[in-house]
């Protein structure tokens, strides 16, 4: 009797221990909880039917999000559209999906207000945002998902960081000049994973620690022996680079980092075209919206990054991405909008960024929804009657 109750106390301190921790972490150290899933080598889905918290570690923002049926940041929509609304699905990276942002704020969110202003409320916009991804993981997840909805217009809302995504986690490959989705081998998930998931999504200290984990060899070592760790963490310094190469001049980059390009950029042209395809057999029109770094903006965040990396400003291209983007998109006829120049034109000390985090603060999504819907009625893409 006096063993229980020593276990039951050492239980109970241990808990109360762990629980002022995670406070302490959710303080001074705040994380964003688990969003995804990892469903194929290379391809991560978001958790359906969830909450979260996203924090950043600069204090540039904390917000609770949600995550409905199909794991999308957005209220529940039917997936049959048996009222025939209008349905315009936004597809994208973590700009689209927006975790940082509170709903109502959201560029999806304001634009199907001013779509309903000007057509009424039959018109219904998707946001099919899939956070961390590329326009590769981006293609598989609106076959696998996002189709679903009955779309009548998709937008691929393409920021050229993605480009390093189509190199480093591709669910694609190119053979014979051909796009070729690779075979898809489920994820083995390990006993326990859907305790360590839940832990994941709840427990900031539990992120952390593992963010610690698998960067620590003498903590991952004995992981990796118990199967637990199963792969090696990405090679971060290597996608950073790739991320900003596309911003420089050709003779500025090493002959390794343009052929990671070359190589990115290939494959890109044809996972655009193949969403095209795959749109239009599923009876939706297609466009595409160009979004542009903040380095790309803003003088001042550009010559942040230019310290930071030891470059020289005559090493820069910066429009380098939007000439390669649009003349591809123009040769192929693929409707498109560019929203750097409304970016440049209207910035002030860097209005729509966060200082430190590269995604758009309220003023950046108001801006977009704003681009979006002129570019929708300019180029009357929206076939309702107003």
């Amino acid at each position: 009797m006096r063993y229980s109750k020593q276990l039951i106390l050492m239980f109970t301190t241990l808990i109360i221990s762990l629980l002022i921790v995670e406070g302490v972490v959710r303080i001074t150290y705040p994380v964003s909880t688990q969003k995804d899933r990892q469903i194929f080598d290379n391809y991560f889905e978001p958790i359906p039917n969830m909450e979260g918290v996203n924090r950043d570690a600069n204090s540039e923002y904390a917000n609770r999000f949600f995550q409905n049926s199909m794991g999308l940041y957005s209220p529940e929509i039917p997936l049959e559209n048996s009222q025939g609304e209008y349905r315009i699905l936004l597809v994208g990276d973590s700009f689209t999906q927006s975790v940082h942002t509170r709903l109502e704020q959201k560029h999806t969110t304001l634009l199907e207000t001013k779509l309903r202003e000007r057509y009424g409320d039959g018109i219904t916009v998707i946001n099919g945002g899939n956070g961390a991804t590329g326009t590769s993981q981006q293609l598989l997840f609106l076959q696998r998902k996002l189709l679903q909805y009955e779309p009548d217009l998709i937008l691929l809302n393409f920021h050229p960081a993605d480009i390093p995504d189509n190199v480093f986690q591709s669910v694609h490959e190119i053979q014979g000049g051909l796009l070729v989705q690779k075979e898809l081998v489920p994820y083995k998930h390990r006993i326990g994973w859907r305790l360590r998931e839940w832990m994941g999504v709840n427990s900031q200290l539990y992120v952390l620690f593992w963010r610690v984990a698998v960067r620590t060899e003498f903590i991952r070592w004995p992981l990796m022996k118990f199967g637990i760790v199963t792969s090696a963490p990405i090679e971060e310094g290597k996608v950073l680079d790739t991320y900003f190469v596309i911003l420089r001049n050709e003779s500025a980059n090493s002959k390794e980092a343009e052929k990671d390009l070359d190589s990115g950029w290939t494959v890109t042209k044809l996972l655009i075209k193949e969403m095209e395809r795959v749109s239009k057999k599923n009876g939706a029109e297609f466009g595409v919206v160009i979004l542009p770094y903040k380095e790309q903006v803003d003088a001042g965040q550009l010559q942040q990054f230019l310290d930071f990396k030891g470059f020289e400003r005559g090493d820069m291209d910066i429009d380098r991405p939007q000439r390669m983007i649009k003349s591809f998109l123009e040769t192929e006829n693929i409707s498109y909008t560019d929203l750097l120049p409304a970016f440049r034109e209207n910035n002030k000390n860097n209005s729509f960024f966060f200082e430190i985090d590269p995604h758009w603060v309220e003023a950046g999504e108001s801006l977009v929804a704003s681009e979006i819907y002129d570019y929708l009625v300019r180029d009357n893409l929206i076939t309702v009657e107003e």
